[in-house]
């Protein structure tokens, strides 16, 4: 398993012992329950149901796909007069999470038009197969628990108050199988109902652009693992490490050696640093295959206006190849 997948993987294999992640058999799920989360549905596909207010039409029409499991921050909220909430923010990696589940369907809300809309379900830290986490929403969601909600087409509208409901997790890492239960809190004969029931069969993990690295300037250390906002251009390639540092490339990214300079050129990559003005700065950054992806290792030293040394080292995985 790729370094840049998650270590919290839990392989279903039904009729043998399932062990969960970091921890017993006691975290495992029975294998009938595991097997009736994915009954009748291939490696991959899922179900999902809307009713009451919001109603399933069919499968999603866009040009996307219709399921999709990847990492995400858990935001913080602060704890309600009634009990509710308190959650602490966690920022999330490819290899240890927090994760987000995201499921696509053509529905209609009361009497408008049919449009592409989602649920979503941001699971909480350390999530583990073998295990049920209550759901609420985000307002209301506190530490250990999972929320979510949903949003109709093109965000013309959400519903994301009195959600509640449960998430069963089957198996989680590589792959997801899980089954949920979400509501809104009205009766269930109400109007105003919603109810959203899904399942799931191994729906794949897709990592984010993420880099790990030491910075260290004027004998200070940052060491961290944080995602990317990437900007893809004919005659340019921007990958913004957030709060840290960016590289640009002049033109698609191909595999090989480059120099590191203040400007990019044919051959050389520039290097900025949030925060830091650099005065000089040199050094290589390699890319090669991984797959259909790249993975990059860089290492540089430089000094800034005030003639402080900083030095740079890490790599950048899962990073995309340019389109054009």
């Amino acid at each position: 398993m790729s370094r840049n997948l998650p270590r919290c993987l839990s392989t279903l294999l039904i009729g043998l012992a399932l062990s969960g992640c970091g921890s017993g058999g006691g975290d495992s799920p029975a294998p009938s329950r595991v097997r009736d989360m994915a009954a009748g549905l291939s490696e991959g596909a899922f179900e999902l149901t809307f009713s009451g207010q919001v109603t399933t039409v069919g499968p999603a029409e866009e040009d996307r796909e219709p399921a999709d499991f990847f990492p995400s921050n858990i935001t913080a909220n602060r704890e309600r007069n009634d009990g509710f909430g308190g959650r602490t923010a966690v920022e999330t990696s490819n290899a240890t999470g927090p994760y987000r589940l995201q499921l696509w369907q053509e529905i209609r809300r009361g009497e408008e038009d049919p449009g592409t809309g989602r649920v979503w379900i941001q699971l909480p830290a350390n999530a583990r197969a073998g295990q049920t986490y209550r759901i609420l929403d985000s307002r209301r969601g506190g530490d250990g628990e999972a929320y979510g909600g949903v949003v109709g087409s093109a965000h013309g509208w959400s519903i994301n108050r009195n959600l509640e409901g449960e998430i069963h997790i089957g198996e989680i890492g590589e792959t997801l199988t899980a089954s949920f239960h979400l509501h809104n809190g009205a009766e269930p004969d109400s109007d105003n109902r919603l109810d959203v029931a899904g399942r799931m069969n191994r729906i794949s993990f897709r990592p984010r652009t993420e880099a790990a690295f030491t910075r260290v300037h004027g004998g200070e250390t940052l060491e961290a693992v944080r995602g990317t906002i990437r900007q893809d251009r004919p005659t340019n390639y921007l990958i913004a490490v957030q709060g840290a540092f960016a590289v640009e490339f002049d033109g698609p990214p191909q595999p090989g050696t480059y120099s590191i300079s203040r400007r990019r050129s044919p051959g050389v990559v520039s290097l900025n640093f949030d925060g830091i003005s650099l005065e000089t700065v040199e050094g290589t950054l390699e890319v090669r295959e991984d797959g259909d992806m790249f993975h990059m290792i860089y290492r540089a030293t430089g000094t800034d206006r005030d003639d402080q040394p900083v030095t740079l080292e890490g790599t950048l995985s899962q990073v995309p190849p340019s389109v054009h």
